[in-house]
């Protein structure tokens, strides 16, 4: 994925989330997950919380995240 590809995805799911790109990178990069989650509704959020309590499915998350900051 490159950047442009990250920042359609950016701005994809911001608008799922009723939130703008500015924000919601902004709560991924200082980790204020709490901002993020209060914009789910209750099935996504719950299937959010499960992929992060699985270890091979965060591991695969993290090495697609890896390099954009």
């Amino acid at each position: 994925m490159d950047n442009s590809q990250f920042d359609k995805m950016l701005l994809l799911v911001s608008q799922k989330l009723g939130m703008s790109p500015e924000a919601l990178k902004n709560a991924a990069m200082t980790g204020n997950v709490d901002e993020i989650y209060s914009h789910m509704d209750k099935d996504s959020l719950d299937k959010v919380k499960a992929a992060m309590g699985n270890k091979e499915t965060m591991d695969k998350i993290m090495k697609n995240l890896k390099g954009f900051k």
